[in-house]
């Protein structure tokens, strides 16, 4: 941070810090007239007592800002900020509180969301005062259960803003190790990229321009910086993911690092991408049937080029060395290079004309013969010491063509360049919600939950292969499912539905004789809970997990005859955790609503309670519900 921002914080922090402590110094003073009736008390008790007084006010003065004031103090000195940045991007103000030992204590000393998706993120949680590792933990938790974070989108971007080096590598190990143990319990590994802010004009006019956070515009100057012979904007750059410029960073040689600290854990995943279909795409070209053990030398980058994603593939098969830019998403090969390595003129062979070697580059290319449109140019040149070569190049159908053939016939080289790659340009999975936003489909300000995105391949009723995005999200007790024409943005399909009594099974009579049998053998039973449930084990089946957000949807709709209708968004400190009981896979689900606790077991393939209690919150004593909660 600039000192100038630093000083002024601190201004701050004293100046609303100070309490309004004369009223109440005054009160505990004696009036005028019992000092009259007290005549006997020297003037040394009286300079004593107003000593203490003084330094009571000085104390509390300065204790305000030495001490961590909790919720209610909005002007705790900052420390630090943290910024994460995936999609949604948060930035947390830390205040420099000391644990008892006198090392550091980090917490929140304030929280936003720079963007929608970041305010969504934080919704209803209140982390002010709580240490940056629990607020860490909850942000990335719910990161993951919104799906912003995936197996196929597992980059996190931390950007600390700190004026000591020994804070930012406390901060910086601190949220890294977080963040990659929270991402571990879901089973993705974690590519977190950790850098140190600094507030540089270009940063700052970059976030401003763009609309994005200081740290996701340093981040992009470092590529603009490190790019070589790329051809990347600050424009492009802006609009991708931080998986995707974490994938583009790590295929750079990053050689600036002068004051600006960076470092990369973990790879970008690049799954959603799909490597096998490019390298499928790129052999098929060349050779049916040729695979990945028949070639040598393979390479394959996921790079960006021209504004889109593309697969930068090399590899050698036979006398030839080819070069691909294959569209990541759409799979167009928008170029295509081919250079033998080995040449001997084939004098066998009857000499062509030129005439003869323009017809045959055309045919090369896919020109119909009758077309007579395509103009070919054309020049005699050498080609490893040999004059017999023809170089030709020309346009045809949004593409630009490059031979060398020899007299012979023989292909020596040849190239391939889209023209124009909008074709390629397919709607970023990041603009989707802005999509349907633009489309009237959803509220900027709704919150959802099950957010989910897949592609796929799909035939159109003209027969052509398009790419489709299938978006799946809820609102309370209604899914909407929609499916998006990922070139021409176009919707395709919606399906609303809402759940039904057969997609979530009544509550199970938990008054019947098994229950009160189980119950009164297995709990401790205590009056001031409430026991709910009735299904003593877990289903055996080995089937597919259920989600947290499927888990919280069933169990919330089990509880409805009991509680009445419980919305999610009235719901709160949810905690899930997968455990091996009874012979099955149990979730254990806290959350509380409305001033009570609820403790339950949930069965974790079927979404079925198990068993479950209440009780009230801390420090929430209303009086007893109107129905019978405990027999």
């Amino acid at each position: 941070m600039k000192n100038k921002k630093t000083e002024k914080r601190v201004a701050e922090s004293f100046r609303h810090a100070q309490p309004d402590v004369y009223r109440s110094v005054a009160e505990q003073c004696p009036t005028r007239e019992r000092v009259a009736r007290k005549s006997h008390v020297g003037l040394g008790w009286k300079l004593s007592t107003c000593t203490l007084a003084l330094l009571l006010v000085v104390a509390i003065v300065f204790g305000g800002v030495a001490m961590w004031g909790g919720k209610g103090n909005d002007t705790v000195a900052v420390a630090a900020s943290v910024t994460l940045d995936v999609n949604p991007s948060i930035d947390i103000q830390l205040s420099n509180a000391k644990g008892r030992d006198g090392s550091a204590d980090y917490r929140v000393a304030s929280i936003k969301g720079n963007n929608a998706d970041g305010v969504g993120i934080i919704g209803s949680m209140d982390l002010k005062g709580v240490q940056l590792e629990v607020a860490v933990n909850a942000l990335i938790g719910s990161m993951l259960r919104k799906g912003y974070i995936r197996a196929d989108a597992n980059s996190v971007l931390v950007s600390v803003d700190s004026d000591s080096q020994a804070v930012y590598d406390q901060i910086v190990s601190t949220v890294c190790n977080e963040i990659t143990i929270k991402m571990r319990e879901s089973q993705i590994d974690a590519s977190v990229v950790s850098q140190w802010i600094k507030e540089t004009d270009a940063n700052e006019t970059l976030a401003a321009q763009y609309r994005i956070s200081v740290g996701k515009a340093q981040l992009i100057n470092k590529i603009l910086a490190n790019k070589g012979e790329e051809n990347y904007t600050a424009e492009q750059l802006s609009k991708l993911t931080i998986n995707d410029l974490n994938i583009i960073l790590s295929g750079l040689t990053v050689t600036d690092t002068t004051g600006e600290d960076i470092t990369q854990s973990g790879s970008a995943s690049t799954q959603s991408y799909g490597r096998e279909r490019a390298l499928e795409i790129a052999f098929g070209r060349v050779q049916s049937g040729l695979t990945e053990e028949n070639v040598l030398g393979l390479k394959a980058k996921l790079d960006f080029d021209d504004g889109i994603m593309v697969w930068e593939v090399e590899f050698c098969y036979g006398t030839n060395e080819y070069e691909f830019e294959i569209g990541a998403i759409s799979g167009e090969i928008i170029s295509f290079e081919c250079e033998t390595a080995q040449y001997t003129p084939d004098t066998t062979q009857t000499a062509k004309t030129e005439e003869e070697i323009k017809t045959l580059a055309k045919t090369l290319a896919g020109v119909p013969a009758d077309d007579t449109t395509v103009e070919v140019f054309s020049e005699r040149c050498r080609f490893w010491g040999q004059n017999i070569v023809y170089s030709l190049w020309f346009s045809y159908n949004d593409t630009y063509f490059e031979y060398e053939i020899d007299v012979y016939g023989a292909v020596l080289y040849s190239f391939e360049q889209k023209f124009d790659t909008a074709a390629d340009a397919y709607m970023d999975r990041s603009e989707i919600k802005d999509f349907l936003i633009e489309q009237g489909e959803l509220s900027a300000l709704t919150p959802v939950s099950g957010y989910r995105v897949t592609s796929a391949a799909q035939t159109d009723e003209q027969g052509n292969t398009i790419i489709v995005y299938t978006v799946t999200y809820s609102i309370g007790d209604i899914t909407y499912t929609y499916t998006i024409d990922a070139l021409n943005r176009k919707i395709l399909s919606r399906d609303v539905s809402e759940k039904t009594a057969e997609q979530y099974p009544p509550f199970h009579d938990w008054f019947d004789d098994e229950w009160n049998d189980w119950k009164d053998d297995d709990w401790d039973w205590d009056y001031d809970d409430g026991y709910f449930g009735g299904h003593k084990q877990p289903s055996q089946s080995s089937g597919t997990l259920l989600t947290e957000d499927q888990i919280k949807t069933y169990l919330l709709n089990q509880l409805i005859g009991q509680f009445g209708n419980i919305l999610l968004e009235e719901t709160s400190d949810w905690e899930i955790e997968l455990e091996e009981e009874f012979g099955g896979k149990v979730y254990e689900v806290e959350f509380q609503w409305n001033g009570l606790e609820f403790e339950c077991d949930v069965d974790a393939t079927t979404g079925m309670l198990i068993r479950g209690t209440w009780d009230y919150a801390d420090g929430f004593e209303p009086s007893r519900p109107a129905w019978n909660h405990a027999r």
